[in-house]
């Protein structure tokens, strides 16, 4: 019924990782040290891509044909609050019971992980670049997370987060353009330096 919904939708996924980007950047160079750029992309690009497009075709497909079944109120109660939509489309499968306790743990393991990530770059940027940062300053920045997530829920829900990521990206994205030069420049210079990788010998037959 809102014509305007996907182009917003897709305007805020932008937004969202645009503002994530500083945190997952030095995160993913962190765990991925001594990994060439080719097992980076594999890694981080396209088996997320390929879980993501799964996903999205299970649930997404199943909640559809739901929907279009006219079983369920998926639609509806996704309208009233976006959050139970996923409990909605598992409440008309088996096992609901066992289903539902394993997305809330999932739910919770991603915003424990994303929290626990975010506050060791949070740590390692605030400390100089320390690659094992003291268990109490990550401790503090877990808890200030929480409380800014917190207030910005109670405050406006995710109207709230949705402003405080738009705000947050635009000056970023002046950075990230700079930082993509600069990965570019800095690439040419590798490669001019140490030359073309050495090929692989084949031993004589």
């Amino acid at each position: 019924s809102d014509p305007d919904w996907q182009a917003d939708w897709t305007l805020f996924y932008w937004v969202w990782w645009i503002s994530w980007s500083p945190f997952v950047g030095i995160f993913a160079a962190r765990i991925s040290r001594g990994r060439t750029i080719r097992e980076m992309i594999a890694g981080m690009l396209l088996a997320p891509t390929l879980l993501g497009f799964f996903w999205f075709a299970a649930f997404g497909g199943t909640a559809l044909s739901l929907e279009s079944a006219g079983v369920g109120r998926i639609a509806e109660m996704s309208m009233e609050d976006e959050a139970l939509s996923l409990y909605a489309m598992l409440a008309e499968m088996p096992l609901f019971m066992v289903t539902s306790a394993l997305a809330t743990l999932a739910i919770v393991v991603f915003f424990i992980t994303s929290s626990d990530s975010g506050s060791l770059v949070d740590v390692m940027v605030t400390s100089g670049g320390h690659p094992n940062p003291p268990a109490p300053y990550r401790v503090f920045w877990c808890v200030t997370e929480g409380v800014v997530a917190m207030s910005l829920l109670s405050a406006g829900g995710l109207i709230a987060m949705r402003t405080a990521s738009l705000t947050s990206a635009l000056p970023l994205t002046v950075f990230l353009l700079v930082a993509c030069v600069g990965l570019v420049r800095a690439l040419r210079v590798d490669a001019a330096t140490s030359g073309p990788p050495p090929r692989a010998e084949i031993a004589p037959d």
